[in-house]
């Protein structure tokens, strides 16, 4: 399976595509399946608004940067392994390690904690998989580091520039 290149910003910028074209609502919409409306309705429940808001956010431009790359059709999707519904399940609970409510309740930073507990949620759903047996434990890895390597923000020093969120 490829990779998505790092830094990815960069590497968008190197394309030299035309200038990305406007999508409507649909584009973004969530997956219809049972499993991501249950996400989106636990998101909404669980974790104050304007973190919702955030992780929903993360879906949007990750769509979109995927969509511009040309990711998330034909045959590059295919070697990336582009699952919308994935992508989905992991921006949207990728915050769950922040408990407005209790405090941490774990000496891990939030990223490491939230994936964890993200990973423990969707364990706990009946999610029947269509495509790929292992596309639950893809979640424990991929949103556990809150700068994520699919967003590398690193400097070419190597120091981190991360943004926020």
């Amino acid at each position: 399976m490829s990779a998505v290149p790092t830094p990815l910003l960069e590497h968008v910028a190197s394309l030299n595509a035309l200038p990305p074209t406007p999508k409507g609502a649909g584009f973004f919409s969530v997956p219809d399946s049972a499993i991501c409306k249950k996400s989106e309705t636990f998101v909404g429940e669980y974790l104050p608004a304007w973190i919702g808001n955030h992780a929903f956010l993360t879906y949007a431009f990750t769509l979109a940067i995927a969509n511009h790359a040309g990711w998330d059709r034909s045959v590059r999707a295919r070697e990336l392994g582009f699952d919308r519904e994935l992508i989905f399940l992991a921006w949207a609970l990728h915050e769950m390690g922040f408990d407005i409510k209790d405090g941490l309740k774990s000496r891990m930073s939030l990223e490491l904690w939230g994936g964890i507990m993200a990973r423990e949620w969707i364990l706990a759903q009946e999610w029947t998989l269509s495509r790929r047996e292992d596309r639950r434990n893809c979640l424990s890895g991929g949103r556990t580091r809150h700068a994520s390597p699919l967003l590398d923000t690193r400097s070419s020093s190597g120091t981190s520039a991360r943004a926020a969120g």
